[in-house]
């Protein structure tokens, strides 16, 4: 580890991280695949006082993200791998507690990103590998014509869990049934190796996350072989592994905290500098609250899109940094694991 660390810098390289999701094009992809997810994410499905499943998502990553960064500037690994543990069975959580709303909106979700991450990923792939700007749309395409494979190397591990779950679920029932009670109770056994590799996919797919799609953008395969690689690196050098995206998480938790800062400081200092004179129906017009007349409540809702704006933006960085770190770590585990060099990148022209 530490002759990797030391021989050719990979962990300088790593922190390119954020100067590759702060590109422009990049957070505008990050926004777009924000903005169509949200409002996939937004459609209500269930009772009123529930959360959408887009609020339900985001609170869960945002509290990941949280968790993790603190645990890995505290070295606290086995609360890292809880927190990743628990990550990971909160999809499974959330299919159990709203199986239909979770499969109708999450997986369009799913799918959205899963396209303006492959075009971030791309993107920063060729920044990382070439030193080169690429042309997003060019990126946008390729993403396009590997969406299948991305989809698929992201649900297909969690449809194999949710199969093993059923599966089980299915051998419980006749626990209640005489005579075949004695039965079920004999293959619990078998219940409990299934349910372990249940759990030891949900972690090494969580583990793996980041890496998947950019998997596909560098090496131009399919999402089997996206799957296996990404396993393979975190079976094969979990340490190396861990430093790194250690690395990346505090600097995903940094960056992320000074765009979200910036973009509150703005939003606050717009609407103190705009109430110094506004009178009283102006200030309920920047608030939103009070009695509003006229024209007034289309006002208000005209500011409020500004202001929603701003944490549109955030999101959009985060994207970016998630793809593009995802991309950078991929590219160092294949040059730790594999040995093969860090800039080697597929070219779409030529397959």
């Amino acid at each position: 580890m530490l002759e990797d660390l030391t021989g050719e810098l990979l962990w300088t390289r790593t922190m390119r991280a954020p100067a590759l999701a702060l590109r422009p094009s990049r957070i505008l992809l990050g926004m777009a695949g924000a903005l169509i997810a949200t409002v996939i994410g937004s459609i209500p499905m269930g009772s009123s006082d529930q959360p959408t499943i887009a609020q339900a998502l985001s609170s869960r990553v945002s509290l990941f993200f949280s968790n993790a960064a603190g645990d890995a500037t505290a070295l606290d690994v086995r609360g890292m791998f809880w927190e990743a543990v628990e990550f990971a069975r909160y999809p499974g959580q959330l299919l159990l507690d709203r199986p239909w709303a979770t499969v109708l909106l999450a997986l369009p979700m799913i799918i959205v990103l899963a396209l303006f991450g492959g075009a971030i990923s791309r993107a920063s792939a060729i920044e990382f590998t070439s030193a080169r700007f690429s042309d997003w749309p060019a990126d946008l395409r390729v993403s396009l014509r590997s969406l299948g494979s991305s989809t698929g190397a992201l649900i297909a591990p969690l449809a194999l869990v949710g199969i093993i779950v059923l599966l089980i679920a299915v051998g419980g029932a006749v626990l209640g049934v005489p005579v075949l009670d004695i039965l079920g109770s004999v293959l619990y056994g078998a219940a409990m190796l299934l349910a372990l590799l249940g759990v030891l996919i949900l972690i090494l797919h969580t583990l793996a996350l980041p890496m998947l799609v950019p998997a596909l953008m560098v090496e131009g395969t399919d999402a089997f072989d996206a799957v296996q690689r990404c396993y393979a690196y975190v079976l094969a050098r979990p340490l190396h592994l861990l430093l790194h995206a250690t690395i990346l998480l505090v600097l995903g938790a940094i960056s992320i905290g000074l765009i979200a800062a910036v973009a509150r400081g703005t939003d606050q200092m717009a609407a103190w500098s705009a109430a110094q004179f506004a009178s009283d129906s102006g200030l309920e017009v920047l608030t939103g609250q009070g009695e509003l007349n006229a024209t007034q409540p289309t006002a208000a809702r005209i500011i409020a899109f500004y202001r929603t704006f701003t944490d549109l933006i955030v999101s959009g960085f985060a994207i970016s940094y998630f793809f593009s770190a995802g991309t950078v770590l991929y590219l160092v585990a294949r040059r730790i694991c594999d040995g093969q060099d860090v800039n080697d990148l597929w070219d779409p022209a030529k397959s």
